[in-house]
């Protein structure tokens, strides 16, 4: 989920809402497996740790790079 930031008000602006759906995460230490840079890249692998992984690069259409 994201939701708008007004960093000069310290408060969220309107509603929240998904960008990523399937985000793995690890029950065990209650953490999901994404990262975002300063600029905005959002990283993020989907599916269960117990398929085994492989990351990839997408472009904003989707198309793998």
């Amino acid at each position: 989920m994201a939701q708008a930031f007004d960093a000069k008000r310290l408060e969220t602006v309107g509603d929240a809402f998904p960008i990523a759906e399937q985000v793995q995460s690890e029950p065990s230490i209650a953490r999901g497996v994404f990262a975002v840079s300063e600029n905005g890249v959002l990283a993020y692998q989907t599916g269960s740790a117990k398929n085994g992984s492989q990351l990839a690069w997408f472009d904003r259409s989707g198309k793998a790079a």
